[in-house]
Parts: structure tokens; sequence; C-alpha cells
């Protein structure tokens, strides 16, 4: 008979893809801004190539802005041709249409939705770990539920695994190489804490906990934090717009009205 161990001897990591349906229904009264903003051609020639080589690109912003010009969507894009010089901007100028086309299409379909990229730590191969995995667990099955549309059902599951990881992370100890929460558990476990923060729209906890854990644990960990923060970003944008009266899809009611 050999002893549990009492260091982790494997860890391994899932993700999942949280569909973010935005931007909600909310208000009747929709007042927003669609700007267009774009850029002289621009032509250039990489060094040693002929003139007939050369290379064209355009840029262009497109956003959408509230009533009070707050910023509710914006993205550039940059199209690229290499033809004769005529056929070069057709080309460029038909490509940026296309996608800006196909981008408002998207904002302002009923079923626009996008995915989030969330990555879950567990341990595995240890037998002194199933509370870390309880709370993955957990959250693994609120995904799915959220991305079916039962988002209540879904947050009460993150509840429980902020629940779990809270009280694991009790008994940390990221000196002790040989803890049962050693150093690189409490990473993963802090990781595992600001995503749900984030999903459950609990932004500021989300925010307080980078920092502090940031501050704790220092070095890499620390730099790699703002990883999460496009996550949030578009998880704050969603929860504004649903509270909001000038909502895009109210946008799009107005539109099918006229």
């Amino acid at each position: 008979m050999f002893p549990a161990p009492d260091t982790v001897r494997g860890f391994s990591t899932n993700y999942g893809l949280l569909s973010l349906y935005g931007f909600e229904e909310g208000g009747t009264h929709a007042d927003v801004k669609l700007g267009y903003k774009k850029f002289p051609s621009f032509k250039y020639t990489a060094y040693g190539r002929n003139e007939d080589k050369a290379t064209w690109s355009e840029a262009t912003i497109f956003q959408v802005k509230d009533a009070n010009d707050e910023l509710l969507y914006h993205r550039v894009f940059v199209e690229f041709a290499n033809k004769s010089a005529e056929q070069e901007l057709k080309e460029v100028n038909m490509l940026t249409h296309a996608s800006v086309s196909r981008t408002a299409s998207l904002l302002f379909s009923p079923v626009y939705s996008k995915s989030l990229r969330f990555q879950f730590f567990y341990v595995e191969k240890s037998a002194v770990h199933d509370d870390v995995n309880q709370g993955y667990n957990l959250a693994m099955e609120a995904v799915e539920n959220y991305n079916k549309g039962q988002k209540d059902v879904a947050f009460q599951q993150f509840e429980q695994a902020i629940g779990v990881w809270n009280k694991v992370l009790e008994d940390r100890g990221i000196n002790n190489k040989k803890a049962r929460i050693n150093k690189r558990v409490t990473e993963a476990v802090y990781r595992n804490l600001i995503q749900t923060y984030i999903i459950c729209e609990r932004l500021d906890e989300a925010e307080a906990l980078m920092k502090s854990s940031g501050e704790e644990l220092s070095g890499i960990f620390q730099a790699s934090l703002p990883r999460y923060n496009y996550v949030k970003r578009s998880i704050a944008w969603n929860v504004r717009l649903a509270n909001e009266e000038s909502l895009l899809p109210c946008m799009r009611r107005n539109c099918r009205q006229t």
C-alpha cells in the first residue's frame, strides 16, 4: 500500500465556448448612429520589386454609437490587392464594402451572437483535489446550460463553483511546493474564479481579483492577466446594452417598420 500523493501529478485545462447573445432586446426608442470613415488608398512597393508589382491597401473604420456618442461597436477593416492600379482600387473598395456590409448585417440580425473562449483548469491524476475538480465540473455544466439559453440555471451553477473555489483557496500555500493547494493550483483556481466572475457579470469583483491575485503571485501570472480584459469588456458591453433604451435590436425593429 502506498499513500495517496500530496502533490499535483498532473495538471490540465479544457476550453469552453460561451455563446454571448447580444445586443439583447431592450427599450423601444432606438437612437444609434452608424459611422463609416474611409482613409485614402495607400500604394507601396517592396524594395527590389517592379512598379507593376505594387500593392494597394485601404483602411476603413466602422462604428456604432448611441445617442450620447458612447461607442458601442468599433472595427477597423484593412484590405489589400495586387493588380493594376485601376483594378486594385476597384477590388479594394469592393472588399471593404463587402466586409462592412457583412458586419452590419450580423450586428443587426436577430440571430447575432459571438462566442467567447474560456479556459477552465482542473487537476488530474490526484486523489486530493476533488474539490478543485468539483468546481470545474460545475462550471463546464454551467457553460452548456448558458449556451442552451438557460441563463438562470447556469448562473446558479457558476455561483456554486465560485463557492467551491473560494473555499479551496483557504488552504493555499503558495510558498510550499508540497502543499495541496500550492502555487500552481492557486494560479489555476484564481483564473477559474476571474473568468467565472466575468461570465456572471460580477465585473467589479473580477477586476478586484485580477488586481489582488496579481499582486499576490506576481511574475508571469500577473503579466498574463490582461488577456481577460477582452471578454470582460465584451460582457460589460452586453450588460450595458441590455439595460439601456438605445439598443441595436430596437433599431432592427424600426428598420423593419420602415
